[in-house]
């Protein structure tokens, strides 16, 4: 089954990247306050990362504010704490997406599920997904082979927004599009790749891309 059909006729169901070592800092600060019932220190983040300083402690949860996954709260004598649960959102990974030449693209059986900031979100979260580029199409716009774009389920677009469109023959890729009167032109970031055009009527805008994870 390819999810690009799918999405086109249904509902899904339902900003910064991370690091590992980020991902690691925000799962303990995460299971600490679920135990505890409030935020770790800095000085318990080092201790439980075994960070040598506790400047690395502080520029590790310095990042995970900028980029979202912590709050900065002055009623907090911390200083920071995890995002609510009303503040997270679950999303899952539908499969991959060409950044590259146009290919059909298979759905994930038993898709991952991943919790992001609510704030990614552009609008009903049951309208929003996750999928890992294949290609590398896409780097002069900083999307890389293996990170996660988040798209939300939509067939307009404005000229220049980058989106996963589908042929005739719904094979899809990631790209940015331009709409003149007869056609789309369909542009990759990278000068080793080719810009070409579809007709109208013979492509569909699957969705936009509106975040981006990257995970390395």
């Amino acid at each position: 089954m390819y999810w690009a059909r799918q999405c086109f006729f249904k509902n899904i169901f339902v900003k910064t990247p991370l690091t590992q070592k980020q991902k690691e800092v925000l799962d303990f600060i995460q299971s600490f306050a679920k135990k505890k019932g409030y935020g770790s220190s800095l000085k318990e983040v080092q201790e439980a990362m075994d960070f040598t300083s506790h400047s690395t402690a502080q520029f590790h949860v310095n990042q995970l504010v900028e980029k979202g996954f912590l709050k900065k709260s002055s009623g907090v004598a911390r200083g920071f704490e995890p995002l609510n649960r009303e503040e997270v959102v679950e999303v899952p990974i539908l499969g991959d997406v060409p950044a590259g030449g146009p290919r059909e693209a298979i759905q994930e059986d038993d898709p991952e599920i991943r919790e992001i900031p609510k704030s990614m979100l552009k609008g009903d979260d049951k309208r929003h997904y996750l999928l890992r580029v294949k290609g590398d199409s896409m780097i002069e716009k900083h999307i890389l082979d293996g990170d996660l774009v988040l798209i939300r389920e939509q067939t307009d677009f404005d000229n220049g927004d980058i989106v996963v469109i589908a042929d005739e023959d719904w094979k899809v890729t990631l790209k940015e599009v331009i709409k003149e009167k007869t056609h789309v032109t369909v542009k990759p970031a990278n000068p080793k790749y080719q810009i070409y055009t579809l007709q109208l009527g013979n492509c569909q805008i699957v969705g936009k891309k509106v975040g981006l994870i990257r995970e390395n």
